[in-house]
């Protein structure tokens, strides 16, 4: 990673900002994105105090005016970035006629519009290079749909595709993509998003739940090789490889065993 320019998105909590300590430490200079100021702050001091390299820019990820705007400061000020890790996003867990139109809209402006338009203002740069990495981290419901997620899980899909489709257009211009698939990760994401997840605990033998830190180590490790996709735990990587050849079949398993209904009735 020495010497690498490393954009991270949603850095300043969670797994942003345990990728951003690991590889600041590996010898990246990390660029950091999110909303909050003194949060990002906080971690560049931490970086710095390490003499490890470190800047970031507050910015509204739903905003695509900032994007641009941040994007073009970062390329002016630091340079072409040689990876883009798509990790920012958000999401109201709820019935969607309890939603407002302001939470049906977020999650598709992030992670969904968010990640492809900071794809694309470091693509173009990158081509410049002949040389970059864009790296995409989703949900496992990119794979299978789930109740009372409707925006969260269209625009998780919609990231899944994005890696796929863009990682066969840019093979002929040296630009690596990846897809990164989580389970549940110990973070502050779920209760920030107001998700109801008292029904985990069963689901947590068949998928045990990582840190943060665990889940920045299997980013560095896909930033070392090229594979298409890349999910984890490993049972969880087993169910979805099963879900993609027997899907009714694997969603039929999944209630037998008590892990789907509870979506359906969590709000009852």
């Amino acid at each position: 990673m020495k010497n690498e320019k490393v954009i991270i998105t949603g850095a300043s909590s969670g797994i942003g900002e345990a990728t951003a300590y690991l590889l600041a430490e590996k010898g990246a200079h990390v660029i950091l994105l999110a909303r909050n100021e003194e949060k990002l702050k906080a971690i560049q001091n931490k970086i710095l105090d390490k003499n490890q390299l470190c800047d970031f820019y507050p910015i509204d990820l739903k905003n695509a005016t900032e994007i641009e705007k941040v994007f073009k400061q970062i390329f002016k000020e630091i340079g072409t970035p040689t990876i883009l890790i798509n990790n920012a996003g958000v999401g109201t867990f709820q019935p969607i006629d309890e939603m407002s139109p302001e939470q049906i809209i977020e999650p598709i402006k992030v992670p969904f519009q968010a990640a492809i338009l900071c794809s694309y203002y470091c693509v173009k740069e990158m081509k410049k290079a002949n040389n970059g990495r864009i790296l995409f981290i989703t949900s496992p419901v990119s794979y299978f749909p789930l109740p009372y997620m409707i925006s969260y899980t269209a625009s998780r899909y919609g990231i899944k595709a994005a890696s796929f489709a863009l990682r066969d257009e840019l093979k002929k211009d040296n630009i690596k993509v990846n897809l990164v698939v989580f389970g549940k990760v110990n973070s502050e994401y779920l209760k920030n998003n107001n998700a109801d997840f008292t029904w985990y605990p069963k689901a947590s033998k068949w998928f045990p739940e990582i840190s943060t830190q665990k889940a920045a180590e299997k980013i560095y490790k896909t930033l070392q090789k090229d594979k298409k996709e890349n999910i984890f735990p490993s049972k969880l990587n087993f169910f979805l490889s099963c879900y993609k050849l027997v899907p009714n079949f694997s969603i039929w398993f999944f209630k037998m065993i008590g892990l789907y209904e509870p979506m359906y009735d969590f709000k009852k």
